[in-house]
């Protein structure tokens, strides 16, 4: 016996159950990705953070006389940090400049020169740190005194233009953002550090 063949109408609506099912699976699909993708960016934004703040503190607690004899903290501005540390332990001491360009934190370094050793500015090797600064805040450097109590929040940090001889212990807040046009927003990281060849307030 021959077997009915299927309507015009049977197939389009065949058809378009088929397509609207096919839709919702790619809308699904689409925004699992999406959000895949967005979580991914924001914690790579904060392990980038991280790292670099982690490198930062470290070559900050290590602050020295400069080769020439300078303080250990030669710039402490808002945006601007520039200090002395042997940041490759090769024995020898380097001058290292943080500072904010732009939407970029960015790292110079001068390796001293010469004899007498020297820092020439026009040798700073500089590289981009961190991308997608979109910091709220005016100064992303705060610096702290010996009177400092272990919060930064309840001990008010030095005013502008800061005393470099008075400087104990350093802020850093950074906020990321690498698409502004998307979520999940900033990321922000906060660290600090503690000149540790300065402290007096043993």
């Amino acid at each position: 016996m021959k077997r009915p063949a299927f309507t015009l109408l049977e197939m389009l609506i065949a058809v378009g159950i088929s397509a609207i099912v096919l839709a919702g699976g790619w809308a699904f699909t689409r925004n699992i990705l999406s959000f895949n993708t967005t979580a991914y960016e924001g914690l790579s934004a904060q392990a980038d953070l991280l790292k670099v703040m982690n490198v930062w503190s470290m070559e900050l607690r290590t602050a020295t006389v400069a080769e020439n004899g300078a303080f250990p903290i030669l710039e402490a501005g808002t945006n601007t940090l520039t200090f002395y540390s042997d940041i490759d332990d090769d024995g020898v001491v380097e001058r290292v400049r943080y500072f904010l360009s732009g939407s970029k934190m960015r790292k110079g370094v001068i390796d001293p020169e010469g004899a007498p050793l020297s820092y020439v500015t026009s040798n700073e090797s500089v590289t981009d740190q961190i991308q997608g600064v979109v910091n709220s805040a005016t100064s992303i450097f705060q610096y702290f005194d010996s009177s400092y109590n272990g919060t930064a929040s309840s001990t008010a940090p030095l005013s502008q233009p800061v005393n470099n001889s008075a400087i104990r212990l350093i802020k850093l807040t950074i906020e990321v953002d690498r698409d502004v046009r998307r979520p999940p927003g900033p990321v922000q990281v906060v660290t600090q550090a503690m000149l540790r060849n300065l402290k007096d307030n043993q």
